[in-house]
């Protein structure tokens, strides 16, 4: 009679002991669906925060090594155009980040630039035109996940602003920010 009294207590404490594992099982396995859930947003907030971050840089350099009297930025002669109307920004400048264009013009296309931003169903695109010469690429700035609502850009002297309103997984992001470019002048 003790045998079988053993053999019951070990299937019994293994049925008890299977339970708590499928319940911890459940547990991990919705902990891991959530963190990857979690991951995945903050790797997008990531994207938009660097190609907002690009957006700042090209905003800065607007106007580098461009001559208003003389050099076009498009159909503008203007290094930094906002189109607000068809939410269209248009910036030209020469990269002197870019080894050998430190002391270029405009004028020279191998380091001139000219970088629209614009709004299109309710994707952000950057197109760059390298040489400025009408030859445009663009890739949507904020991936397919990302709906912009809105993009909005102001002026004031030597303060560039910029807000865009995003729509990410159903809710309503409002970025905004600004940027000092002291070479565009009044």
């Amino acid at each position: 009679m003790r045998k079988a009294m053993t053999l019951v207590g070990v299937l019994v404490a293994l049925f008890i002991s299977l339970i708590i594992l499928s319940v911890a099982l459940k547990f991990f396995v919705s902990e891991i669906n959530f963190a990857k859930t979690r991951q995945g947003k903050i790797e997008d907030l990531n994207r938009v925060n660097l190609n907002l971050l690009t957006l700042k840089i090209d905003l800065r350099k607007a106007g580098y090594g461009f001559d208003i009297g003389k050099d076009r930025c498009g159909d503008y002669s203007e290094p930094l155009y906002w189109d607000s109307t068809n939410k269209t920004l248009s910036i030209c400048f020469v990269d002197y980040d870019i080894p050998g264009c430190e002391n270029k013009t405009f004028e020279d296309k191998s380091c001139s630039y000219r970088i629209e931003y614009k709004l299109e169903n309710g994707q952000l695109k950057r197109c760059v035109d390298k040489g400025a010469d009408g030859s445009i690429s663009c890739h949507s700035l904020l991936g397919a996940q990302i709906a912009v609502s809105d993009f909005k850009f102001d002026r004031s002297n030597n303060l560039l602003t910029y807000e865009v309103d995003l729509k990410y997984r159903g809710k309503i992001i409002a970025y905004k920010d600004s940027c000092i470019n002291l070479n565009l002048g009044k």
